[in-house]
């Protein structure tokens, strides 16, 4: 009950900041049935069929995991259905990213981690006009993400294979700016805040980060913990696992956590 309660403010906290509208049905009346949209039936049922493939795959792939700096790397052989069942986006995380890209008609969005490309769905659905730049350093899993977006005729997203430390740098080059920068790769500290620096260069008024995972690790609270202090964001809010920052600059400088 606590957890739908959290995630119901900080729907109504993002409404509030993107000053979005909802038509009110005198029927609902509920917060979590005006905020908490459900994903259009269309939209989800392409979402699920993409997920559902992959957490029935029994293929065998052998996994690459670059370590800090890419001076660390790990191998090791895991099962498809494997790495979609636990390295993924859940529904509930899922749903959240889809309707903050939505709600802020994000038209450009990047994001540092593609996996499986479960995420960059949820992602890319959300808006006809949406244009998606995923990031990914493994190239058994980056594969199997780009051959399932062709089958599920998904074709707003530009998959960039390789070690995000120079992957990311050329795609920031070439992009004004992001509405939206998804963050779900490599999980150190020095890493994390590397990206978040780098692509402060390339926001907008409108720009939103979202982290994953923000307290998958001393690490990584240690690193929200100091990006939060940063004096461009505008304001920050962190609930379940992920962390959400904002640049307006008509936005009070303070954070939330729904989860205390």
């Amino acid at each position: 009950m606590k957890l739908k309660i959290y995630i119901s403010r900080a729907y109504l906290l993002i409404v509030h900041i993107l000053k979005i509208d909802f038509y009110i049905d005198s029927k609902t009346l509920e917060i979590k049935k005006k905020l908490m949209k459900e994903i259009a039936i269309d939209k989800k049922k392409k979402i699920f069929s993409f997920s559902k493939s992959l957490k029935q795959s029994n293929q065998v792939i052998e996994t690459i995991e670059l370590g800090k700096g890419s001076t660390i790397t790990h191998l090791r052989k895991r099962k498809v259905c494997d790495i979609a069942k636990n390295s993924s986006v859940n529904k509930k995380i899922g749903k959240i990213i889809h309707n903050l890209s939505k709600f802020n008609n994000a038209k450009n969005i990047l994001e540092i981690g593609t996996s499986l490309g479960i995420s960059t769905v949820y992602l890319s659905t959300a808006s006809s006009c949406s244009k998606v730049t995923t990031l990914e350093g493994c190239e058994n899993t980056s594969n199997i993400a780009l051959n399932n977006f062709n089958r599920f005729s998904i074709d707003n997203i530009n998959l960039i294979k390789g070690d995000f430390s120079f992957t990311l740098d050329e795609v920031l080059e070439k992009t004004e700016s992001f509405d939206l920068i998804f963050f779900d790769g490599n999980h150190s500290k020095i890493d994390t805040l590397n990206y978040f620096n780098k692509c402060l260069k390339k926001i907008n008024s409108k720009s939103i980060f979202v982290f994953d995972d923000i307290s998958w690790s001393i690490e990584m609270k240690s690193a929200w913990n100091q990006i939060i202090k940063n004096d461009m964001v505008t304001l920050s809010f962190s609930f379940f696992r992920l962390g959400v920052l904002f640049f307006k600059k008509d936005l009070k400088n303070k954070n939330y956590n729904f989860l205390q």
